[in-house]
């Protein structure tokens, strides 16, 4: 996993993130969790790249 999030090195911009966890113990999986997130104004800078990709934005919503 680490190897493929690597390219996200060269990523920068504003985030904003809210992480929650839940604990049921009678539940068939006890531990919940949710993470979502947001990205704005984002720049990728890659080799690969003949330009940054600019002005990216994201929305991203983690869950089990």
């Amino acid at each position: 996993l680490a190897a493929k999030l690597n390219v996200l090195g060269g990523l920068r911009g504003q985030a904003s993130l809210t992480f929650r966890v839940a604990h049921d113990p009678s539940a068939a999986s006890p531990y919940r969790y949710e993470v979502s997130g947001r990205l704005t104004r984002g720049r990728l800078d890659d080799a690969r790249l003949p330009h940054p990709l600019t002005d990216m934005r994201a929305t991203v919503r983690l869950d089990n």
